[in-house]
């Protein structure tokens, strides 16, 4: 499935937040968040989201798809940044 997202609030150097418009989620909000550290830069994730099935959906499942997306952003930084 291919996602659509929509940034909804842009505050460079500190972080952004945007939204699903289009995608597997009902609800997908995910704020980002940037903090000079001394080895480089921390990255914070914030994410509020709902699923289809509401709490009949299961809960292993849907958690497993999520840290798979954010497994997946780490490893990609990884290779960008090396």
């Amino acid at each position: 499935m291919r996602w659509l997202t929509e940034i909804e609030s842009w505050q460079p150097p500190r972080g952004f937040s945007d939204r699903q418009l289009r995608g597997p989620y009902l609800v997908w909000l995910h704020t980002h968040r940037f903090a000079s550290v001394a080895t480089g830069t921390e990255i914070y994730d914030n994410v509020r989201y709902r699923v289809p099935g509401g709490p009949l959906a299961p809960t292993r499942l849907v958690r497993r798809f999520v840290d798979e997306i954010f497994d997946y952003r780490a490893e990609r930084l990884r290779q960008l940044l090396s």
